[in-house]
């Protein structure tokens, strides 16, 4: 049961290393690491590679945005099954084999999703605060999930025109699809608060937000006529 991790990174400063680290702890026979450099230019690639991680594949492409990413990454990965983290956030420990050993015993289910826990420092942006630190809960979150490798020839990759909520985007077009997801509510992701979360511009956040609604529905009505 091979599993390809796949991370995109931008700039991701002294969290990544952490973030590997949570990867590598987990990691089963068989699984590989794919970071994608999404054009940071930083010297942040190098270092991952000079740490001599055995399955750890380190790609680079110009800066195209999250979405582009890990379609670059989803175009090397050779594992039946695929996993996400974000370069500042961190897997919790079981992870793999609470959702590997799921997938054994509900063979119907194409994508499993835990729980994810906050951590980290509170943010503000305007006048919106980001709370860093909350209890574990269920959302749609993919560095909580294990998703079939064929469930993207269902649902597609994800829109590298979508720079924000590429991620909702794809969740629509999966439960669209009739793909089904198992839910667990063991927590499995430490979700990392920080000032420099892509999510704290919150207009660039909403109007992505929109804009995957309004795909959305664009796709439903193409499907009425």
């Amino acid at each position: 049961m091979a599993v390809s991790v796949i991370m995109p990174m931008y700039k991701p400063g002294r969290f990544i290393h952490e973030a590997i680290d949570s990867i590598v702890a987990e990691a089963k026979p068989g699984t590989e690491i794919i970071v994608v450099d999404d054009g940071s230019k930083d010297g942040t690639a190098e270092s991952i590679e000079e740490r001599g991680f055995s399955n750890l594949l380190v790609l680079r492409q110009d800066n195209a945005g999250p979405a582009s990413a890990r379609n670059f990454g989803l175009s090397h990965a050779r594992g039946e099954f695929v996993a996400f983290l974000d370069a500042d956030d961190m897997w919790l420990e079981g992870k793999l084999s609470i959702q590997l050993q799921i997938m054994v015993d509900h063979p119907y289910a194409d994508i499993v999703m835990g729980n994810t826990v906050g951590f980290g420092e509170d943010a503000e942006d305007g006048n919106q605060r980001f709370l860093a630190n909350w209890e574990s809960q269920q959302f749609l979150q993919l560095g909580s999930a294990l998703v079939r490798r064929d469930v993207f020839d269902k649902a597609g990759m994800f829109d590298p025109s979508l720079r924000y909520a590429e991620d909702i985007d794809w969740f629509l077009r999966v439960r669209e699809a009739g793909i089904i997801i198992f839910e667990h509510t063991d927590p499995v992701l430490r979700y990392r608060r920080h000032k420099n979360n892509m999510t704290n511009n919150t207009d660039a956040r909403d109007k992505g937000f929109v804009c995957a609604l309004m795909k959305n529905l664009q796709r439903k009505r193409a499907q009425a006529h």
